[in-house]
């Protein structure tokens, strides 16, 4: 029996999605035996406890479905480190790697993370190891004169999950991207079906066009502004949110209190057996002046 969340395995390799990504959309499929989604409660800022299996209301399809078991902040986390090495952020780059590596404290022995590099290309910093190892220096080089963020939020979404561990992404980034090979409209689909959930933690916004330059500052104004939403989109359909707090220490506690608090629903489809995407709507039965953000769907094989 399989147990994916939105249960989403990855078939193909970044090198073969990235010869075919002007042609077609990434695919992602699974086997479902049972469907688990995570599920992100809040009232206001703060994540709501202590719900239950007829707290939610779920259809597949738009076929009501019975929630089996929920539970919460007990599934161990695997947490993706994604840092910008432009040169736009060089003044911001110590700040966050401070406040990154202070995140360890806030994770358990049986966490884990890895720390991936945006160049102009993507890197793997540190692999994946447990969060209580020591975390070694990160350090700038001198010059980056280009970024691939697409590239690398792609291979940073598309790690496949294991069924028994939730998959943090976190960006810290300015947005702008001016190399990749991926074309960062297509992040926000990858990142809907992706097994992961996407959070940013933002510095800087694009440049206003300045007078003397006008045409080369508005044209990079106009890509910056797009690979920014593009972004934005991204985070938005993978239910993660967008951090904008000046103190990052506090913008990356607040990532992890809201994502180890979410829920995990699982239910066995019934009435649903087509292949293909299946549209998924979690609600909460008593709304109560809550905010529920869900995964909306999965690949069904």
């Amino acid at each position: 029996m399989t147990m994916p969340r939105c249960g989403l395995v990855v078939i193909f390799s970044l090198a073969a999605a990235v010869l075919v990504g002007a042609q077609q959309a990434p695919v992602f499929r699974a086997s479902v035996d049972i469907v688990a989604v995570d599920a992100v409660v809040m009232r206001g800022r703060t994540p709501v406890t202590g719900l239950g299996p007829a707290d939610f209301l779920v259809t597949d399809n738009g076929v009501p479905q019975n929630v089996d078991s929920v539970s919460q902040g007990t599934m161990p986390l695997d947490i993706t480190i994604v840092l910008d090495f432009s040169n736009s952020i060089r003044d911001d780059f110590a700040d966050f790697v401070q406040s990154a590596s202070g995140m360890q404290q806030l994770l358990r022995p049986e966490d884990r993370w890895r720390w991936v590099g945006i160049f102009m290309e993507a890197r793997e910093l540190l692999p994946m190891r447990p969060a209580t190892d020591p975390l070694p220096p990160i350090r700038r080089p001198d010059a980056v004169p280009a970024t691939a963020l697409a590239d690398t939020l792609f291979l940073a979404l598309v790690r496949p999950g294991e069924p028994a561990r939730r998959h943090l992404v976190i960006v810290f980034t300015d947005g702008d991207d001016s190399w990749s090979i991926l074309d960062s409209k297509r992040l926000p689909t990858i990142a809907d079906r992706a097994d992961a959930v996407l959070y940013a933690v933002m510095t800087g916004t694009p440049p206003a066009p300045q007078q003397a330059e006008r045409g080369f500052a508005e044209q990079r104004a106009r890509r910056w502004r797009d690979s920014q939403n593009a972004l934005f989109d991204a985070v938005r359909a993978s239910q993660g949110s967008v951090q904008r707090l000046s103190n990052r220490a506090q913008a990356f506690a607040r990532i992890i209190e809201e994502f180890r608090s979410a829920y995990v629903l699982r239910y066995t489809p019934v009435g649903v057996d087509t292949p293909g995407w299946h549209t998924l709507s979690v609600t909460a039965a008593e709304p109560r002046g809550l905010t529920l953000r869900a995964r909306r769907g999965y690949e069904r094989r």
